[in-house]
């Protein structure tokens, strides 16, 4: 049995103040960019503070969200979650060949123009997602009934 990495983890370096150096730029590196389906249908990307500890868990992913039109910022950590095996053994092994590097700055640009950043790419855990659809039922519910108790608290504290 062989056991895929939950994540890898690579440094991009890319060039500050371009107008290419977008997070879509990261597809074409990680021969994403030609699939077969539309890349939203397999790829989530989020982002977060450079210097955060941990991953958020599955049921924050929405509040990370980025769109594909943002800017890469040596500031951020990026984080594409892949829910295609297929796709993420390729990522693994595109991350051992590049030994974790992934470079979008064309010869020549110099040192003081690059800035660098971290992407981890993970696959989602898809009984881990089937587990958060069925407890959402039950997580509306009791908003609901926390909702509904604020209302007659505000209003028993009103009159």
């Amino acid at each position: 049995m062989v056991l895929r990495p939950p994540e890898v983890r690579l440094t991009v370096e890319f060039q500050f103040d371009v107008e290419r150096s977008i997070v879509n730029t990261l597809l074409a590196p990680l021969q994403l960019e030609e699939l077969d389906c539309s890349v939203k249908a397999v790829v989530y990307p989020t982002a977060q503070p450079l210097h955060r500890d941990g991953d958020p868990p599955l049921a924050e992913l929405p509040t990370h969200w980025i769109p594909w039109d943002g800017d890469l910022s040596g500031n951020m950590q990026y984080h594409f979650h892949i829910s295609n095996v297929t796709l993420f053994e390729n990522i693994v092994a595109l991350g051992t060949a590049t030994d974790g590097h992934l470079n979008l700055v064309p010869p020549g640009v110099p040192r003081h123009l690059r800035d660098e950043s971290l992407l981890v790419v993970h696959q989602l855990p898809i009984l881990e997602l089937m587990e958060l659809a069925a407890q959402s039922p039950e997580k509306i519910r009791f908003l609901e009934a926390r909702i509904i108790n604020s209302d007659g608290s505000i209003q028993f504290h009103s009159v």
